[in-house]
């Protein structure tokens, strides 16, 4: 296990709070945007959908951001 860095520990916790607002402005936008383009009638779907797709999206980025991580150490312990 990887020594605990606390210039990284940091950085992470700047990237993620970063993030976090940029999501909270984006959530926002779509909302607005499913308020214009959708019938009320419709909202409520176009919402689950919504958050469905966003959720399918940041699981992969996870993932792949996870298994690059992985690999990343798994390098670096064979050095």
């Amino acid at each position: 296990m990887p020594k605990l860095d606390p210039k990284q520990i940091i950085h992470t916790a700047i990237i993620s709070a970063f993030t976090f607002v940029t999501a909270l402005i984006w959530r926002d936008v779509i909302l607005d945007f499913i308020k214009v383009f959708v019938p009320p009638s419709n909202q409520l779907l176009y919402k689950f959908l919504t958050a469905l797709i966003a959720t399918i999206i940041i699981f992969l980025i996870i993932y792949l951001f996870v298994k690059t991580e992985h690999k990343a150490y798994s390098f670096r312990k064979k050095k």
